[in-house]
């Protein structure tokens, strides 16, 4: 009994972890509707544990149950794209202040080896989707490592929080043409301010960074 109860669990973890990945990255639009019998079909699985992914996934948000309608992917608001924002550029603008504060000389030689992968990334030929598939996961260990420097656990627990959330946002906002060469700039400003103690340049250049995703934001929402 217990090895099929995990099994249940790792195929259930398994579905729960796909759907999200297809929701943040746009694989499955918002208000798209989603079935057990279509997901069991797609992810090769039954629908017992499908239907324990999209309870966990419209307990954290991602999709709601409409009554004789089933689940739906959320549409991703203005108002929730605003309040993410909101919380993540006091984060990081405060993890940038206390990184340029702290950072060793060995954490320094590893942020800047991070930012070259980014900066090496502009130069590859490859389709858009692919190319920003690849910024995003640069780009969020880049975060990350800043997060890490500054040496806050608490700062990790939120942003874990917030992460794939705001993943969905910025992979929205960087299908704008030009957005990833100008978020790579703005990488190259903070990464300069924490690199020579500046605390607060770090602090302002972080800021900053996510005012210009919100500037794309709203750019999503009035074509």
């Amino acid at each position: 009994m217990k090895n099929i109860n995990e099994e249940y669990s790792l195929l259930s973890t398994k579905a729960y972890e796909e759907i999200k990945r297809s929701i943040v990255e746009e694989e499955l639009k918002g208000g798209e509707r989603l079935t057990e019998s279509k997901l069991s079909d797609l992810l090769g699985v039954s629908r017992t544990p499908i239907r324990e992914a999209l309870r966990r996934l419209n307990f954290e948000g991602y999709i709601s149950m409409t009554p004789n309608y089933g689940f739906a992917i959320n549409e991703l608001t203005e108002d929730d794209m605003r309040e993410i924002l909101e919380v993540r550029r006091a984060l990081e603008g405060e993890a940038a202040r206390m990184a340029a504060q702290r950072i060793t000389g060995q954490q320094k030689e590893s942020l800047t080896r991070n930012f070259q992968r980014i900066r090496s990334l502009n130069d590859v030929g490859e389709d858009k989707e692919t190319h920003v598939q690849r910024f995003m996961t640069l780009d969020v260990e880049f975060h990350h490592e800043i997060l890490s420097i500054a040496g806050n656990s608490r700062f990790i627990s939120m942003e874990e929080s917030l992460q794939d959330r705001l993943y969905r946002l910025r992979f929205a906002c960087l299908s704008v043409d030009e957005s990833i060469r100008e978020c790579t700039e703005q990488h190259e400003r903070i990464l300069n301010a924490i690199l020579d103690g500046n605390a607060e340049a770090a602090d302002f250049y972080s800021r900053e960074h996510l005012i210009r995703i919100q500037n794309l934001s709203n750019r999503l929402f009035h074509k």
